[in-house]
């Protein structure tokens, strides 16, 4: 009963000290927490706009809240919506990328091509270059490592192999798999690309590392070269 009264009065005390308006998103994140707020509710607080604005800025992107990470923030600035909320904007997005991305301290094991592109394909979010990531394993096939290689243009990247085994020696990994993004959407692995993963598997077995598998993603699928026999 104590802890409950105590709870009640620390409630409005926050109320009663609150600067926060009544009915406003912001209120409302005070009181309740912010899962319950709207996606409109949501971009009132990151932008410190009042609602209607936020409204207004949620239809120029048709309510597509992915929208948010593919547009450049030139485009995302308009009335009531200054370069510097856009800059917050955009710091919030890149914090919810980096916050989806996994670490080896995850412990997650890799069995399949599934695994890998699950776990690595939020590396590739709203990314419309191509890069190449690599993911690092200990003996037993648990990620103790994922470092970004390269970053290229539209139609390709340069991934070094030196760089990605010299990171396999840092990292001491007994395995790794190699992944990179087709922005295209095509799936087809290029010469390039096999020419690549033959060139980095002769290496790393010079080291006594194994290539498990080297991943092709796209927006919404993989191409594994392990599970075509191409690896």
């Amino acid at each position: 009963m104590q802890l409950e009264l105590s709870k009640k009065q620390n409630t409005r005390a926050i109320t009663k000290n609150s600067s926060v308006k009544e009915d406003t998103p912001m209120y409302k994140l005070e009181q309740v927490g912010c899962q319950v707020l709207t996606d409109n509710e949501l971009i009132s607080v990151i932008l410190n706009v009042p609602l209607e604005a936020a409204q207004e800025f949620m239809r120029s992107i048709s309510y597509d809240i992915k929208t948010l990470g593919e547009l450049d923030r030139n485009e995302l600035i308009m009335p009531g919506i200054t370069s510097r909320k856009v800059n917050t904007l955009m710091a919030a997005l890149e914090l919810g990328r980096r916050r989806s991305k996994r670490t080896g301290k995850d412990k997650v094991f890799i069995k399949s091509a599934r695994d890998i592109y699950e776990v690595l394909k939020s590396y590739y979010i709203d990314i419309h270059i191509e890069i190449f990531v690599v993911a690092y394993l200990n003996r037993a096939n648990a990620i103790i490592a994922i470092e970004t290689i390269s970053m290229g243009g539209m139609t390709g990247t340069v991934a070094d192999p030196r760089v990605i085994l010299r990171k396999a020696i840092v990292h001491r990994a007994c395995g790794l798999v190699l992944s990179h993004n087709h922005p295209s959407g095509n799936l087809n692995p290029s010469k390039a690309d096999g020419d690549l993963t033959v060139k980095i598997k002769a290496g790393a077995a010079l080291l006594d590392i194994t290539v498990l598998d080297h991943v092709i993603l796209t927006a919404d699928s993989y191409y594994s070269f392990a599970d075509n026999g191409n690896i």
